[in-house]
Protein backbone atom coordinates (compact mmCIF):
# COMPACT_ATOMS: atom_id res chain seq x y z
CA UNK A 1 0.00 0.00 0.00
CA UNK A 2 1.45 3.50 -1.05
CA UNK A 3 1.70 6.20 2.02
CA UNK A 4 1.31 9.57 0.90
CA UNK A 5 4.06 11.37 2.72
CA UNK A 6 5.07 14.85 3.78
CA UNK A 7 7.63 16.36 0.73
CA UNK A 8 9.92 17.54 3.24
CA UNK A 9 10.34 16.03 7.13
CA UNK A 10 12.59 17.29 9.89
CA UNK A 11 13.79 15.67 12.94
CA UNK A 12 11.77 16.04 15.64
CA UNK A 13 14.58 15.89 18.18
CA UNK A 14 12.78 13.51 20.17
CA UNK A 15 13.74 9.87 20.25
CA UNK A 16 9.96 7.77 19.79
CA UNK A 17 8.67 10.96 17.66
CA UNK A 18 11.19 10.41 15.33
CA UNK A 19 11.12 12.39 11.87
CA UNK A 20 7.67 15.65 11.31
CA UNK A 21 6.68 17.52 8.70
CA UNK A 22 8.78 20.43 8.39
CA UNK A 23 6.12 23.14 9.81
CA UNK A 24 4.77 20.93 12.65
CA UNK A 25 6.52 21.31 16.17
CA UNK A 26 6.68 19.66 19.15
CA UNK A 27 5.29 21.33 21.63
CA UNK A 28 5.20 20.08 25.91
CA UNK A 29 1.40 19.09 26.60
CA UNK A 30 0.88 22.25 29.10
CA UNK A 31 1.12 24.64 26.14
CA UNK A 32 -1.33 22.30 24.53
CA UNK A 33 -3.74 22.72 27.15
CA UNK A 34 -5.49 25.74 28.99
CA UNK A 35 -5.89 23.07 32.01
CA UNK A 36 -4.46 20.33 32.83
CA UNK A 37 -5.62 19.13 36.37
CA UNK A 38 -6.98 16.00 38.25
CA UNK A 39 -10.21 14.92 40.15
CA UNK A 40 -11.44 14.28 43.51
CA UNK A 41 -8.36 13.35 46.65
CA UNK A 42 -11.09 11.52 48.46
CA UNK A 43 -13.87 9.36 47.91
CA UNK A 44 -17.33 10.72 48.64
CA UNK A 45 -19.97 8.54 49.71
CA UNK A 46 -22.11 6.72 47.36
CA UNK A 47 -25.83 6.90 46.98
CA UNK A 48 -28.74 5.23 44.43
CA UNK A 49 -29.40 8.34 42.92
CA UNK A 50 -27.43 11.15 41.75
CA UNK A 51 -24.55 12.37 39.75
CA UNK A 52 -22.26 10.77 37.79
CA UNK A 53 -18.90 9.98 39.84
CA UNK A 54 -16.24 8.83 37.11
CA UNK A 55 -13.31 6.72 37.61
CA UNK A 56 -11.10 5.30 35.82
CA UNK A 57 -13.39 1.86 34.85
CA UNK A 58 -15.67 4.54 33.04
CA UNK A 59 -13.10 6.19 30.91
CA UNK A 60 -14.01 4.27 27.32
CA UNK A 61 -12.76 5.94 24.16
CA UNK A 62 -15.56 8.63 23.51
CA UNK A 63 -17.89 9.31 25.49
CA UNK A 64 -17.93 7.81 29.47
CA UNK A 65 -20.39 4.87 30.96
CA UNK A 66 -22.21 7.11 32.94
CA UNK A 67 -24.54 4.10 33.39
CA UNK A 68 -21.76 2.20 35.31
CA UNK A 69 -20.82 4.59 36.99
CA UNK A 70 -21.49 5.62 40.68
CA UNK A 71 -23.40 8.05 41.69
CA UNK A 72 -23.14 10.54 44.69
CA UNK A 73 -25.56 13.51 46.03
CA UNK A 74 -26.03 17.12 44.51
CA UNK A 75 -24.07 18.32 47.60
CA UNK A 76 -21.34 16.02 47.06
CA UNK A 77 -21.39 17.31 43.65
CA UNK A 78 -21.70 20.98 44.27
CA UNK A 79 -18.31 21.00 46.45
CA UNK A 80 -16.44 19.14 43.81
CA UNK A 81 -17.50 21.48 41.08
CA UNK A 82 -16.07 24.16 42.78
CA UNK A 83 -13.20 23.25 43.30
CA UNK A 84 -12.54 22.20 39.03
CA UNK A 85 -13.32 18.15 39.31
CA UNK A 86 -16.02 18.68 36.58
CA UNK A 87 -14.82 17.89 33.20
CA UNK A 88 -16.91 19.56 30.07
CA UNK A 89 -17.50 18.29 26.31
CA UNK A 90 -14.56 18.57 24.48
CA UNK A 91 -12.32 17.92 27.19
CA UNK A 92 -9.71 14.73 27.05
CA UNK A 93 -10.11 12.28 30.33
CA UNK A 94 -6.84 10.48 31.15
CA UNK A 95 -5.75 7.80 33.86
CA UNK A 96 -2.99 8.65 35.66
CA UNK A 97 -3.09 5.91 38.10
CA UNK A 98 -3.92 2.20 38.25
CA UNK A 99 -4.25 -0.73 36.47
CA UNK A 100 -5.81 1.51 33.11
CA UNK A 101 -3.24 4.16 33.59
CA UNK A 102 -3.04 5.27 30.23
CA UNK A 103 -6.33 4.79 28.80
CA UNK A 104 -7.94 7.83 27.29
CA UNK A 105 -11.57 8.94 27.01
CA UNK A 106 -13.53 12.12 25.63
CA UNK A 107 -16.62 13.83 26.84
CA UNK A 108 -18.51 14.74 23.99
CA UNK A 109 -21.29 16.45 26.65
CA UNK A 110 -21.85 18.43 29.17
CA UNK A 111 -23.61 15.49 31.74
CA UNK A 112 -23.07 16.96 34.90
CA UNK A 113 -20.14 14.73 36.51
CA UNK A 114 -16.91 14.51 38.66
CA UNK A 115 -14.00 12.72 38.57
CA UNK A 116 -11.59 11.01 40.24
CA UNK A 117 -8.01 11.77 41.27
CA UNK A 118 -7.13 8.67 39.36
CA UNK A 119 -8.16 10.77 36.23
CA UNK A 120 -6.72 13.60 34.58
CA UNK A 121 -8.56 16.01 33.05
CA UNK A 122 -6.88 17.95 29.09
CA UNK A 123 -8.85 20.79 28.62
CA UNK A 124 -7.60 21.99 25.14
CA UNK A 125 -6.94 25.78 24.26
CA UNK A 126 -8.36 27.32 21.23
CA UNK A 127 -6.17 25.77 18.33
CA UNK A 128 -6.44 22.38 19.64
CA UNK A 129 -9.20 20.48 18.73
CA UNK A 130 -10.45 17.98 21.31
CA UNK A 131 -10.37 14.97 18.81
CA UNK A 132 -7.21 15.38 17.79
CA UNK A 133 -5.53 15.72 21.66
CA UNK A 134 -7.64 12.60 22.18
CA UNK A 135 -5.84 10.87 19.64
CA UNK A 136 -2.39 11.98 20.07
CA UNK A 137 -2.92 11.07 24.12
CA UNK A 138 -3.93 7.67 22.53
CA UNK A 139 -1.23 7.24 20.30
CA UNK A 140 2.49 6.14 21.92
CA UNK A 141 3.55 10.16 21.63
CA UNK A 142 2.23 10.11 24.79
CA UNK A 143 1.62 6.27 25.48
CA UNK A 144 5.75 5.93 25.92
CA UNK A 145 6.43 8.58 28.01
CA UNK A 146 3.52 7.41 30.44
CA UNK A 147 5.06 4.29 30.74
CA UNK A 148 8.86 5.34 30.51
CA UNK A 149 7.95 7.72 33.66
CA UNK A 150 5.93 4.90 35.84
CA UNK A 151 9.37 2.06 35.09
CA UNK A 152 9.68 0.19 38.27
CA UNK A 153 6.53 1.52 40.24
CA UNK A 154 4.90 -1.89 41.71
CA UNK A 155 1.67 0.65 41.16
CA UNK A 156 1.33 1.93 37.58
CA UNK A 157 0.43 5.26 37.76
CA UNK A 158 1.70 8.62 36.67
CA UNK A 159 1.17 12.60 38.02
CA UNK A 160 0.58 16.22 37.12
CA UNK A 161 4.13 17.03 37.51
CA UNK A 162 4.78 14.90 34.91
CA UNK A 163 2.14 14.99 32.47
CA UNK A 164 2.70 18.38 32.01
CA UNK A 165 5.88 17.85 30.64
CA UNK A 166 5.40 15.69 27.81
CA UNK A 167 6.25 16.45 24.57
CA UNK A 168 3.68 16.29 21.75
CA UNK A 169 2.90 17.03 18.17
CA UNK A 170 1.35 20.30 17.26
CA UNK A 171 -0.19 20.85 13.60
CA UNK A 172 -2.05 23.43 12.24
CA UNK A 173 -6.21 23.12 12.87
CA UNK A 174 -7.09 22.74 9.58
CA UNK A 175 -4.27 20.25 9.21
CA UNK A 176 -5.72 18.34 12.58
CA UNK A 177 -9.36 18.59 11.30
CA UNK A 178 -7.90 16.09 8.23
CA UNK A 179 -6.24 13.68 10.56
CA UNK A 180 -9.79 13.74 12.63
CA UNK A 181 -11.84 13.00 9.61
CA UNK A 182 -9.68 10.59 8.58
CA UNK A 183 -8.66 8.55 12.06
CA UNK A 184 -12.46 8.68 13.20
CA UNK A 185 -13.38 6.51 9.64
CA UNK A 186 -10.51 4.20 9.79
CA UNK A 187 -10.87 3.50 13.54
CA UNK A 188 -14.78 2.99 12.96
CA UNK A 189 -14.16 0.83 10.83
CA UNK A 190 -11.39 -1.14 12.75
CA UNK A 191 -13.72 -1.43 15.73
CA UNK A 192 -16.61 -2.36 14.14
CA UNK A 193 -14.33 -5.31 12.55
CA UNK A 194 -12.78 -5.69 16.50
CA UNK A 195 -16.22 -5.77 18.21
CA UNK A 196 -17.64 -8.65 15.28
CA UNK A 197 -14.43 -10.66 16.58
CA UNK A 198 -15.31 -9.85 20.49
CA UNK A 199 -18.79 -11.02 20.14
CA UNK A 200 -18.07 -14.45 18.10
CA UNK A 201 -15.42 -14.96 20.97
CA UNK A 202 -18.40 -14.33 23.02
CA UNK A 203 -20.47 -16.62 21.16
CA UNK A 204 -17.67 -19.38 21.38
CA UNK A 205 -17.22 -19.34 25.12
CA UNK A 206 -21.26 -19.15 25.47
CA UNK A 207 -21.21 -22.63 23.61
CA UNK A 208 -17.83 -23.92 25.72
CA UNK A 209 -19.56 -23.30 28.54
CA UNK A 210 -23.06 -25.22 27.26
CA UNK A 211 -20.59 -28.02 26.12
CA UNK A 212 -18.93 -28.34 29.69
CA UNK A 213 -22.46 -28.51 31.25
CA UNK A 214 -24.26 -30.91 29.21
CA UNK A 215 -21.45 -33.39 29.51
CA UNK A 216 -20.97 -33.23 33.58
CA UNK A 217 -24.55 -32.76 33.54
CA UNK A 218 -26.48 -35.27 30.76
CA UNK A 219 -23.36 -37.40 30.34
CA UNK A 220 -22.32 -38.64 26.83
CA UNK A 221 -25.45 -41.24 25.93
CA UNK A 222 -28.00 -39.21 24.50
CA UNK A 223 -30.57 -42.81 24.91
CA UNK A 224 -29.70 -42.92 28.86
CA UNK A 225 -32.71 -43.20 31.26
CA UNK A 226 -32.64 -39.73 32.99
CA UNK A 227 -33.90 -38.65 36.78
CA UNK A 228 -34.53 -35.04 38.50
CA UNK A 229 -31.94 -34.38 40.22
CA UNK A 230 -33.20 -32.64 42.55
CA UNK A 231 -31.19 -29.74 41.93
CA UNK A 232 -33.31 -26.72 39.50
CA UNK A 233 -29.58 -25.39 38.16
CA UNK A 234 -28.61 -28.95 36.80
CA UNK A 235 -32.34 -30.39 36.31
CA UNK A 236 -32.25 -34.29 35.08
CA UNK A 237 -29.17 -36.47 34.97
CA UNK A 238 -28.85 -40.06 33.86
CA UNK A 239 -30.23 -42.87 36.27
CA UNK A 240 -27.85 -44.05 37.74
CA UNK A 241 -25.81 -40.61 38.43
CA UNK A 242 -26.51 -39.35 41.91
CA UNK A 243 -26.23 -35.04 43.15
CA UNK A 244 -23.57 -34.58 45.48
CA UNK A 245 -21.84 -31.69 47.52
CA UNK A 246 -18.41 -30.76 46.46
CA UNK A 247 -17.54 -31.53 50.00
CA UNK A 248 -17.21 -34.81 49.50
CA UNK A 249 -14.78 -34.28 46.14
CA UNK A 250 -13.38 -31.57 47.40
CA UNK A 251 -10.32 -30.28 50.56
CA UNK A 252 -10.01 -26.62 49.95
CA UNK A 253 -7.50 -23.87 51.50
CA UNK A 254 -6.89 -20.42 50.74
CA UNK A 255 -3.77 -19.20 49.18
CA UNK A 256 -0.84 -17.27 51.24
CA UNK A 257 -0.44 -13.38 50.63
CA UNK A 258 3.16 -12.37 48.72
CA UNK A 259 4.33 -9.04 48.54
CA UNK A 260 4.65 -7.39 45.32
CA UNK A 261 8.36 -6.56 45.66
CA UNK A 262 8.81 -10.38 45.51
CA UNK A 263 7.57 -10.73 42.43
CA UNK A 264 9.91 -10.98 39.63
CA UNK A 265 9.53 -11.42 35.61
CA UNK A 266 10.96 -14.67 35.54
CA UNK A 267 11.58 -17.72 38.25
CA UNK A 268 11.76 -20.95 38.97
CA UNK A 269 7.49 -20.81 39.61
CA UNK A 270 4.71 -19.12 38.47
CA UNK A 271 2.73 -16.73 40.75
CA UNK A 272 -1.18 -16.72 40.32
CA UNK A 273 -3.57 -14.45 42.55
CA UNK A 274 -7.79 -15.15 41.25
CA UNK A 275 -6.16 -17.91 38.57
CA UNK A 276 -4.49 -14.88 36.04
CA UNK A 277 -0.37 -15.05 36.13
CA UNK A 278 0.25 -12.36 37.90
CA UNK A 279 4.30 -13.14 37.85
CA UNK A 280 7.48 -15.39 38.84
CA UNK A 281 8.88 -16.47 42.28
CA UNK A 282 11.46 -19.17 42.98
CA UNK A 283 9.16 -20.34 46.50
CA UNK A 284 5.87 -22.26 45.23
CA UNK A 285 3.16 -23.27 48.16
CA UNK A 286 0.90 -25.89 45.52
CA UNK A 287 2.80 -29.20 44.08
CA UNK A 288 1.42 -30.16 40.40
CA UNK A 289 -1.65 -30.63 39.33
CA UNK A 290 -3.82 -28.32 41.69
CA UNK A 291 -7.10 -26.64 40.30
CA UNK A 292 -7.26 -22.79 41.51
CA UNK A 293 -10.47 -20.83 42.47
CA UNK A 294 -10.49 -17.06 42.13
CA UNK A 295 -11.51 -16.38 45.82
CA UNK A 296 -12.44 -12.86 45.04
CA UNK A 297 -12.52 -9.48 42.66
CA UNK A 298 -12.78 -9.67 38.47
CA UNK A 299 -11.74 -13.06 38.75
CA UNK A 300 -13.99 -14.52 41.62
CA UNK A 301 -15.49 -17.88 40.62
CA UNK A 302 -12.57 -18.22 38.01
CA UNK A 303 -11.51 -21.83 37.70
CA UNK A 304 -7.52 -22.47 36.68
CA UNK A 305 -5.90 -25.95 36.53
CA UNK A 306 -2.15 -25.62 37.25
CA UNK A 307 -0.17 -28.57 35.94
CA UNK A 308 3.33 -27.19 37.73
CA UNK A 309 4.49 -26.41 41.00
CA UNK A 310 3.33 -22.68 41.92
CA UNK A 311 2.17 -20.13 44.41
CA UNK A 312 -1.34 -19.23 44.55
CA UNK A 313 -1.61 -16.21 46.56
CA UNK A 314 -4.51 -15.30 48.80
CA UNK A 315 -7.24 -13.81 46.27
CA UNK A 316 -7.02 -18.25 45.24
CA UNK A 317 -8.82 -21.14 46.95
CA UNK A 318 -6.31 -23.93 46.75
CA UNK A 319 -8.54 -27.22 45.64
CA UNK A 320 -7.43 -30.75 46.18
CA UNK A 321 -8.90 -33.72 45.37
CA UNK A 322 -9.12 -38.08 45.18
CA UNK A 323 -11.05 -38.54 42.20
CA UNK A 324 -10.09 -37.64 38.77
CA UNK A 325 -8.39 -34.04 38.51
CA UNK A 326 -9.54 -33.06 35.03
CA UNK A 327 -13.02 -34.55 35.51
CA UNK A 328 -13.56 -32.35 39.08
CA UNK A 329 -12.33 -29.49 36.92
CA UNK A 330 -14.84 -29.65 34.42
CA UNK A 331 -17.60 -30.05 37.45
CA UNK A 332 -16.30 -26.83 38.74
CA UNK A 333 -16.29 -25.18 35.78
CA UNK A 334 -19.98 -25.88 34.73
CA UNK A 335 -20.96 -25.40 38.14
CA UNK A 336 -20.76 -21.70 37.53
CA UNK A 337 -19.52 -20.75 41.13
CA UNK A 338 -19.52 -16.85 40.73
CA UNK A 339 -23.25 -17.20 41.02
CA UNK A 340 -22.29 -18.01 44.93
CA UNK A 341 -20.61 -14.47 45.45
CA UNK A 342 -21.64 -12.89 48.77
CA UNK A 343 -20.79 -9.62 48.52
CA UNK A 344 -22.47 -6.91 46.77
CA UNK A 345 -19.48 -4.67 46.75
CA UNK A 346 -16.11 -6.41 45.98
CA UNK A 347 -16.99 -10.51 44.49
CA UNK A 348 -16.16 -12.49 47.02
CA UNK A 349 -16.82 -16.20 47.74
CA UNK A 350 -16.21 -18.45 50.41
CA UNK A 351 -14.99 -22.36 50.93
CA UNK A 352 -17.99 -23.23 52.72
CA UNK A 353 -20.09 -22.46 49.94
CA UNK A 354 -18.26 -24.19 47.41
CA UNK A 355 -18.10 -27.08 49.55
CA UNK A 356 -22.33 -26.96 50.32
CA UNK A 357 -22.72 -26.59 46.45
CA UNK A 358 -24.26 -29.22 44.67
CA UNK A 359 -22.63 -30.94 41.21
CA UNK A 360 -24.45 -33.90 39.44
CA UNK A 361 -21.61 -37.01 39.79
CA UNK A 362 -21.30 -40.25 38.38
CA UNK A 363 -18.96 -42.60 40.26
CA UNK A 364 -17.92 -44.89 37.31
CA UNK A 365 -13.88 -43.94 36.61
CA UNK A 366 -14.56 -45.31 32.56
CA UNK A 367 -17.07 -42.45 32.40
CA UNK A 368 -15.40 -39.78 34.03
CA UNK A 369 -12.30 -40.57 31.98
CA UNK A 370 -14.53 -40.78 28.67
CA UNK A 371 -16.27 -37.47 29.70
CA UNK A 372 -12.96 -35.59 30.24
CA UNK A 373 -11.20 -37.13 27.00
CA UNK A 374 -14.68 -36.01 25.17
CA UNK A 375 -14.58 -32.55 26.59
CA UNK A 376 -10.67 -32.12 26.20
CA UNK A 377 -11.18 -32.60 22.31
CA UNK A 378 -14.43 -30.33 22.22
CA UNK A 379 -12.87 -27.53 23.81
CA UNK A 380 -9.26 -27.78 22.18
CA UNK A 381 -11.11 -27.05 19.07
CA UNK A 382 -13.27 -24.19 20.81
CA UNK A 383 -10.31 -22.90 22.23
CA UNK A 384 -8.48 -23.10 19.13
CA UNK A 385 -11.42 -20.98 16.98
CA UNK A 386 -10.72 -18.03 20.15
CA UNK A 387 -7.39 -17.96 20.02
CA UNK A 388 -7.67 -17.44 16.00
CA UNK A 389 -9.65 -14.65 16.65
CA UNK A 390 -7.99 -13.54 19.62
CA UNK A 391 -5.26 -12.88 17.49
CA UNK A 392 -7.51 -11.66 14.57
CA UNK A 393 -8.40 -8.71 17.41
CA UNK A 394 -4.67 -8.28 18.67
CA UNK A 395 -3.51 -7.76 14.92
CA UNK A 396 -6.35 -4.74 14.42
CA UNK A 397 -5.51 -2.97 17.67
CA UNK A 398 -1.42 -2.88 17.04
CA UNK A 399 -2.42 -1.98 13.26
CA UNK A 400 -4.90 0.55 14.59
CA UNK A 401 -2.08 2.01 17.26
CA UNK A 402 0.76 2.22 14.51
CA UNK A 403 -2.19 3.98 12.70
CA UNK A 404 -2.77 6.72 14.88
CA UNK A 405 0.77 7.07 15.42
CA UNK A 406 2.00 7.61 11.88
CA UNK A 407 -0.77 10.21 11.08
CA UNK A 408 -0.45 12.38 14.39
CA UNK A 409 3.27 12.35 13.84
CA UNK A 410 3.16 13.42 10.01
CA UNK A 411 4.58 10.26 8.98
CA UNK A 412 1.01 9.32 6.82
CA UNK A 413 -0.32 12.42 5.39
CA UNK A 414 -3.98 12.61 4.83
CA UNK A 415 -4.06 15.93 3.80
Amino acid sequence: MNISRYSEMKDSGVEWIGMIPKDWNVRKLKWMCSKITDGSHFSPETVDEGFAYITATDVAGVGLNYQTAKKISPESFEDLQEIGCRPFAGDVLLVKDGATTGRVGLMIDNEPCVILSSVAILRPIASVISRYLMYMAMSDVLQFQIHKTMAGSAMPRTTLSKLVDYEVVYCSPSEQIAIVDYLDKKCAAIDKIIGQAKATIEEYKAWKASVIFESVTKGLDPNAEMKDSGVDWIGKIPKHWQKIKFKYLLKIKSGDAIRNETLTDNGLCPVYGGGELIGYTDNYNVEDNTILIGRVGARCGCITKIPEKAWATDNALIVKTKSNLDYVFYLLTAANLNKLNTSNAQPLITSTKICNHFTAFTSDNQEQSAIVDYLDKRCATIDTIIAEKQTLIDELETYKKSLIFETVTGKRRVC
